[in-house]
């Protein structure tokens, strides 16, 4: 006496209990179509709506979920495009820090060994003095 869901494709489906009667109700307490013998028999007290009222339902809730995928797909890509932009962002400062830090090393080590140099040449000229 009840049948699932139809495609989109059949007219109309009959109830296998009530051969002759169309499956026009959707039982909403057992999930079901049901044809109108049914719902008044065996569905008595269940809840039910008319198929064509079902689907407008079912319609209006796809297009709903839709609707807002497709917000959240716009907001998901301008995200992805935040985190790309940052990433290479990093990519370049970190070049940047790479280079400077190289930079600092070569001038802290060209000071140090001029210093170096320096106090070379003072002990010498000291040492050189106290010999004489």
């Amino acid at each position: 006496n009840q049948a699932p869901a139809a495609g989109p494709h059949h007219k109309s489906l009959f109830c296998s209990v009530h051969r002759q009667e169309k499956l026009s109700l959707f039982c909403e307490t057992c999930d079901r179509l049901t044809c109108r013998d049914c719902q008044l028999s065996d569905h008595r007290d269940h809840k039910y709506k008319f198929i064509n009222e079902i689907a407008a339902e079912t319609r209006n809730m796809i297009s709903g979920l839709l609707s807002e995928v497709s917000y959240k797909r716009v907001l998901l890509k301008s995200a992805m495009k935040v985190i790309d932009d940052r990433q290479n962002l990093i990519i370049e400062k970190k070049k940047q820090l790479v280079k400077e830090i190289t930079q600092m090393v070569v001038k802290l080590t060209n000071t140090i060994n001029a210093r170096g140099k320096q106090l070379v040449v003072r002990l010498n000229e000291v040492c050189d003095g106290k010999q004489k």
